[in-house]
Formats: C-alpha cells, structure tokens, sequence
C-alpha cells in the first residue's frame, strides 16, 4: 500500500485501467484542439470515458484526469495518491482537494449546462485489505520522459516537467482484461463522491464562493493588481504545457526576456539574506540571473564569511 499510495503515476495508470478503454487527450498540447476534441467526444457518443479531458469556460481552464459520460451525467474523476480510511467518520478529505474538484465541477457545467456533472475523487483507501498477491510488481516505472516547453511570451524561461512510463506487467498477456477485471473486483482505490461524504454545507453555495474567488483573481491579473511575485513562483500552478495564455508569463511580463536561471539554484529557495528569502532580494533588484548573484555577500549575510 506504501509503495502505491506514494506512487502517484502508478496510482493514475490503475485508474485508467480500472476505467479501461479510455481516450487519451493528454499527448495534446495546443489547448483549443484539446477542448475541440473533448467537445466533440462528448457530443458524438452517449457513453464514453475520457483522460484527460479538457474543458474551458469563462476564462477557466482544466484538465480532468478521467472523465466518465454515461447518458446525460458527465462524472469528473480526479485521481490522487494520498490515502485515506473509508471507515473512518473524521478522517476527511483535504480542504484543497475539494476545492480542486469543485472548480472542474463548475468550469464542466459551465461548458456544459444541458448535462447533470458530478465530482468524484478516486485515492487509495487504506481501510482495504490488498488482495491481490504482488500487486506492486503489476506496474513498474521503465523510462522518465523529461519534456521543456519554452514559454512564448518569456523567452528566458522555460517550464519542464517529468512524466514517468509507467507499464502494465500484462499489457501484452492474452488474458489481460482479467487482470483488468480483477483490479475492478478487488481495488485499493475508493471512488468517492464527495458531496455525499465529504462536503459540508451547501453545494451551490460552495461552487459559487469558487467562482467568485476566481474572478476576483482574474480581475487582480487582468488589471495588474496580482500578489506580488516571490519565490514561491518557481512552482507556479498555471505556467502551463498547455499553448495559450500563461499565468506565470502574466505576473512576471516585466521581466521578459531576461535570464531566470536564478530559479536553478540548488535549494534556493532556502538562502537568506537580510533574514528574508534571497531570491526575493533578486526579484527585487529586478535581475533572476545566476551571473549577478554577488556571492561574498550572500556567505556574509548567512554568517558564513
């Protein structure tokens, strides 16, 4: 259970299995040709399963992890690796995961008003005894896929992500669809309908605080009155792989085309100077290049000279 709860592409690939016979959206980058597809499969076929999905409406963008359609009912299933006991009344799912699902929920109905869409999260749950002998090595990871993507409107920096392979031991076996089959019978994997377990209060009350939070931040980028930018950027959410408009490029458009390589740093994102952050100290000089990091006075400030 260690191994699988930690493994979050491993966790993902049983998922998709669990949901076999899915279309794959996600070697799509260019996002209006995602969302043209996602579109066009769901009003082409009455039933229809769906990885990576991908939705926009009203400035909102997401992708879904695994979208289900049966009829009229759109279901969004978000897939994670972090555990939890289905047994257990207080142990609940995390405020951000909600939130997570409750804003693919809305941008969906959003895209969508004429179908009935439900949020779904779909984690291991602890509570459940494995029964399937050596399910670890059922997966193995045999190759990383490392992939860069140059951000057009900041040619100094580049946003890259890693994509483990992640290989079904009977993918080519014959009797593959009853391994599949035993992986539906006997899951580790809880499919959780969070408004009936896990939301407290009300729904469309909850949905529209998301919304409002949202175009609350739009407005703030849009009219430049964004949070300010930090170190904490490194790891900005909506620098995208996805062609089309850029979060990350937004807040920091006035240092297009400069040299970022500052981000690099091993662990410099815990260097001080002053007390405070380091790369807030560049950020505010207005450079992000390893070139004009005074190092003399970095090691004095941390005491080290």
């Amino acid at each position: 259970m260690q191994y699988l709860a930690t493994g979050g592409y491993i966790v993902g690939k049983m998922a998709q299995l669990i949901y076999y016979g899915g279309i794959d959206l996600s070697a799509i980058k260019d996002w209006d040709l995602a969302v043209s597809r996602t579109n066009e499969l769901i009003r082409t076929n009455k039933d229809v399963i769906i990885y990576e999905a991908t939705f926009y409406a009203n400035n909102k963008l997401v992708r879904v992890d695994i979208l289900e359609k049966i009829g009229s009912e759109l279901r969004v299933i978000e897939v994670k690796a972090k555990s939890q006991a289905s047994e257990e009344e207080n142990d609940r799912i995390p405020s951000e995961y909600l939130d997570d699902v409750l804003f693919q929920v809305l941008t969906v109905e959003e895209a969508f008003p004429n179908l009935n869409v439900k949020g779904y999260l779909f984690l291991p749950d602890k509570s459940k005894v494995n029964k399937i002998e050596g399910l670890a090595g059922w997966f193995t990871i045999e190759e990383i896929t490392s992939e860069v993507y140059e951000l057009d409107e900041l040619p100094g920096r580049t946003t890259s992500f890693t994509i483990p392979s992640v290989r079904f031991k009977y993918e080519d076996d014959p009797d593959k669809q009853k391994y599949i089959e035993q992986l539906r019978e006997d899951s580790i994997l809880e499919l959780r309908d969070i408004r009936d377990r896990d939301f407290d209060g009300d729904w469309t009350a909850a949905k529209q605080e998301v919304k409002t939070s949202f175009e609350r931040l739009y407005d703030s980028v849009q009219n430049g009155r964004a949070g300010s930018i930090s170190k904490n950027c490194k790891d900005c959410e909506y620098a995208s792989e996805i062609e089309g408009k850029n979060g990350f490029a937004e807040c920091w458009k006035d240092f297009a085309g400069q040299d970022l390589s500052a981000f690099d740093l091993y662990y410099g994102g815990s260097l001080k100077h002053q007390g405070a952050p380091y790369l807030n100290y560049l950020i505010e000089a207005k450079t992000m290049s390893l070139k004009d990091i005074d190092l003399d006075a970095l090691l004095m400030s941390m005491g080290l000279l």
